[in-house]
């Protein structure tokens, strides 16, 4: 199932300099108008767990996030703990499927992940 078929994902932007909660309708747009998966762009999909969303939550949309990423060990469709700086604490999943995609996601995206290995050929 393609990402915009779900209605359970948020999406979370994670770069060098700053993180940030990304909505799910700029993220969905995204991915409908270019086709690419969010991780192929750098942006870690996430989850919720069954039976819970945003609204089950008691979630905004106006809260700042801390997603522990496991100093950067992430692995396929892992459990991430997600803390709000409203006290909400609750469970998402990566929804990164495949290794490939994690090496994507890990080098910031294709692009970084397609120069890194030309790089490292020559």
């Amino acid at each position: 199932i393609g990402y915009q078929q779900m209605g359970s994902f948020f999406f979370f932007s994670s770069r060098r300099r700053h993180t940030r909660f990304l909505p799910v309708s700029w993220a969905r747009r995204c991915v409908q108008e270019t086709g690419i998966n969010a991780e192929y762009m750098g942006i870690l999909p996430l989850q919720y767990q069954e039976g819970e969303s945003a609204q089950t939550l008691g979630l905004t949309g106006k809260e700042q996030f801390s997603i522990s990423l496991n100093n950067g060990d992430l692995k396929v469709h892992q459990n991430l703990e997600v803390r709000t700086n409203t006290g909400i604490t609750f469970t998402a999943v990566v929804r990164i499927d495949t290794a490939v995609e994690l090496a994507y996601y890990q080098n910031g995206g294709i692009l970084n992940y397609v120069l890194r290995v030309l790089l490292e050929q020559k």
